[in-house]
């Protein structure tokens, strides 16, 4: 279980796969809308194939992030689902702060584990050095498989876990957008 893809590579994206490749996980796959977003990502990161193919990226590696716009989050779970890969015995996590691991039951039902892996920490840059995973929390919540890796994948980047429940990411990313998107407003 230690092999990663990582579809949308932007800058949690690209900092994320970075991190995990230098904690001795094995990047497969970084895959985007844009080939060349991709390409720059694996430059980066030094490792992985670069792709467009969402799909391939899944079937390459035993761990998939979504790290895409919340907008796009329920359809690109349901045309992955759809897509003819066997999903059994995989995991699949989506970084929202505000969506729950529920947008992900498309792939449930074909036998994947899902959650919610919310590192809480802005990133500025897809160069984010790996160091940045480290003593940050993170909110998880999803189905009991995919929450035991998400937290040894925490542990691993020498981070801290907050359990949440489905009906609590909302309150959880106001708490989080508060603490950090408008504290500087706040003290105003």
């Amino acid at each position: 279980m230690n092999t990663f893809s990582i579809i949308g590579t932007g800058r949690l994206g690209t900092s994320l796969a970075f991190a995990l490749s230098t904690k001795g996980w094995t990047i497969c796959s970084l895959a985007d809308k844009s080939l060349s977003a991709a390409q720059e990502s694996r430059k980066i990161v030094g490792a992985g194939k670069a792709t467009a193919d969402w799909l391939g990226a899944a079937a390459d590696a035993s761990v998939l992030f979504l790290c895409i716009p919340d907008e796009e989050m329920e359809a690109t779970a349901a045309r992955l689902a759809r897509g003819g890969l066997e999903w059994s015995g995989k995991v699949v996590f989506q970084t929202s702060g505000l969506l729950s691991s529920n947008t992900l039951k498309p792939l449930k039902r074909r036998g994947a584990s899902i959650a919610s892996f919310h590192p809480i920490q802005s990133f500025s840059s897809k160069k984010t050095p790996a160091g940045r995973f480290k003593n940050i929390y993170y909110g998880l919540e999803g189905d009991a498989r995919a929450l035991s890796i998400a937290q040894k994948i925490v542990r691993r980047l020498g981070g801290r876990t907050l359990l949440i429940r489905p009906q609590h990411k909302p309150l959880y990313h106001a708490a989080c957008s508060m603490a950090s998107n408008l504290l500087v407003p706040l003290f105003d």
